[in-house]
């Protein structure tokens, strides 16, 4: 509902237990629409909370204010009369930039909310048929399903699928019977990039669809392009798989200018890699291009070595430097490419395109041009 204040309009949204005004300036009304601020309750102003009455001058423009009180009506979508409530396993590493990125993007879009997964059983007995649920892993509880809920159930796939690279016939089969087993609970599910769409959707019950992850400069961090390089290769994530065979021959090659580590994320992990000339991915087990790491990369001044031809929305040879899948059983090819990738003069060049060009696609961007209509274009079979 509009309310005006010295010819201003801004809008009224409802959440479940709070109301947003947004305009600019930002302004709050009373009850019924009236054009003053309240004068009991409670507003927040980015991180302050304060307590009415009020006075004109207490909000800033172009500031999210949030009043306790009143419910007026539920804020959705203004094109498809949606409300999307994004939902992450918890705890989790994986997934923490993006968490953290639609919090930040649920303050200022009031028809997106992120929840944890604990909270799945009262999104389920209280969401609307209007309401899409976006679970970003399989985190239905046991006997939940598209079935019994009202609202729109869609997984997000966040595993490596893709053309299933350097998977035997037997992997690729019981993959795809993983998948369409866990996609039969929800109306749709969306890949991170169109390889596993293709590789999987022939045998998937469900519609599919595309989004990529996103990029969040305030929670991943930026590139510092004058950070010294004290190493040649970052290279981080938990040793397992195919890097149990491959890391220990590349650490007898990088003598000391490999830097390892793990367990660190968002802005402090930008600030590591950027520390390195290259990032390198060796993965740990058959499958596409695990598109998180782009991600991470084009938060760093360091350039991207990857294992695939493929890694949308990036370009082989113009955001990253290509290198042969690891081969345990022949290791030297990979490390062959690796070292010829070193010597390279472009590095810092691959590194500044790839984030001038793909960090355009932030977080909100994909949400809003990806995801939004895939789910549409879903739903509407």
């Amino acid at each position: 509902m509009p309310v005006h204040s010295q010819g201003v309009e801004a809008s009224l949204f409802r959440t479940d237990d709070q109301v947003y005004w947004k305009g600019v300036p930002e302004i709050l009304s009373g009850s019924r629409g009236q054009a003053s601020l309240p004068s009991v309750g409670k507003i927040r102003t980015g991180d302050e909370v304060r307590e009415g009455p009020f006075q004109e001058d207490v909000l800033a423009p172009s500031v999210l204010v949030r009043l306790e009180g009143e419910k007026q009506m539920i804020p959705r979508h203004p094109k498809t009369g949606r409300r999307y409530r994004q939902v992450f396993p918890w705890p989790t590493d994986i997934y923490c930039d993006w968490r953290d990125a639609y919090a930040r993007l649920s303050s200022e879009v009031p028809w997106v909310s992120d929840h944890e997964e604990t909270e799945i059983p009262k999104l389920l007995s209280e969401s609307e048929p209007q309401d899409v649920l976006i679970l970003w892993h399989d985190l239905l509880p046991p006997g939940a399903s598209q079935e019994t809920t009202r609202a729109k159930l869609i997984l997000y796939w966040p595993e490596t699928v893709g053309s299933g690279i350097g998977m035997t016939v037997h992997q690729t089969e019981m993959l795809r019977e993983l998948v369409a087993r866990r996609a039969r609970a929800y109306s749709g599910i969306i890949f991170y990039d169109p390889d596993s769409k293709d590789f999987l959707s022939p045998v998937l019950p469900v519609p599919a669809g595309v989004s990529p992850a996103g990029y969040d400069a305030q929670v991943m961090g930026q590139p510092d392009w004058n950070a010294p390089k004290t190493t040649d290769i970052a290279l981080y994530g938990a040793f397992t798989g195919i890097r149990e065979w491959i890391i220990p021959d590349l650490r007898a090659r990088m003598d000391g200018r490999l830097d390892e580590f793990s367990g660190i994320h968002k802005k402090a992990r930008a600030a590591r890699l950027s520390s390195s000339r290259s990032i390198l991915i060796v993965p740990h087990s058959p499958g596409s291009f695990p598109q998180w790491r782009l991600w991470h990369a084009i938060a760093s001044s360091a350039a991207l070595l990857a294992p695939w031809p493929k890694a949308w929305p990036a370009e082989s040879g113009k955001h990253y430097i290509e290198v042969p899948f690891p081969d345990p059983a022949r290791p030297g090819p990979f490390l062959d490419a690796i070292m010829a990738a070193l010597g390279r003069s472009d590095l810092s060049t691959v590194a500044r395109t790839a984030h001038e060009e793909i960090s355009k696609i932030t977080v909100a961007r994909a949400f809003e041009e990806w995801t939004v209509p895939e789910i549409e274009r879903m739903l509407s079979r």
